[in-house]
């Protein structure tokens, strides 16, 4: 019987350029935190600057803890969902008209027509 040879380990794959930006970012902002806490317990004015860790108590504590807030909160949700859902639908329409008219575009009196979209989506040439 042959002995079994050790498997060799996987190779680490490099992380690719996406990935390492977003470790990087990441670390900038984990080692704002740490600073702005630090400098938050240690020299700031505690009235002017307070900790992040403060702050998120404070948040959870006193802030979301509110019926009142949560109430605004959800309304606020609500108005951009509805003030989207408007968007796409009056974007779908215009890029659909916009899409119709695209055969007649390369006639420049077709511009002329819609002067509104002209200034937006007509080519310099209109």
């Amino acid at each position: 019987m042959r002995p079994e040879q050790p498997r060799p380990r996987a190779a680490r794959r490099p992380l690719t350029y996406s990935a390492s930006v977003a470790w990087t970012r990441a670390g900038f902002v984990l080692l704002l935190l740490i600073l702005w806490e630090i400098y938050g317990r240690v020299w700031a004015d505690p009235d002017f600057v307070k900790p992040p860790s403060l702050v998120v108590v404070a948040l959870f504590r006193h802030i979301l803890s509110d019926p009142a807030v949560l109430h605004a909160v959800g309304l606020t949700l609500v108005e951009v969902a509805v003030a989207f859902s408007l968007a796409m639908v009056v974007g779908l329409i215009v890029g659909v008209l916009i899409g119709w008219t695209s055969s007649t575009r390369r006639r420049p009196s077709s511009c002329s027509s819609t002067p509104f979209l002209k200034s937006f989506f007509c080519r310099s040439w209109c």
